[in-house]
């Protein structure tokens, strides 16, 4: 669900139980947003629906979701006959793809002991 719209992080999500993403990973795509505003990337929220998020919380794992949502929160094509890959936007992809490698960079530089030796 991505290149159709967004980029967009997925702060909650859920049907009748709402699941929220990790409050350090929020923040962290908040402020990477603000630092490239270039991305026109922003939050929303899934109404009706879960992502993978929904089993990371449920198990305990910190997890965001980033999703191809507009701002108000629609999934432009989701689960419809018309989901084909001509609908995809290869700017929306590759801004969402800088913005998710970003965050994996920062959140593995913050990992104590997670770097090779030289």
């Amino acid at each position: 669900m991505l290149g159709c719209a967004g980029p967009a992080w997925v702060t909650r999500e859920g049907i009748v139980v709402p699941f929220h993403s990790d409050p350090k990973m929020v923040a962290l795509a908040e402020r990477l947003s603000s630092q490239n505003p270039q991305w026109g990337a922003y939050p929303a929220k899934i109404s009706g629906g879960n992502s993978e998020l929904s089993d990371a919380v449920r198990f305990g794992v910190p997890g965001i979701t980033f999703f191809g949502l507009t701002p108000d929160g629609e999934a432009p094509y989701w689960h419809q006959r018309q989901d084909t890959f001509d609908k995809m936007n290869p700017e929306v992809m590759e801004k969402t793809w800088q913005m998710v490698w970003e965050l994996i960079r920062q959140l593995d530089a913050e990992i104590p002991n997670n770097r090779e030796p030289a």
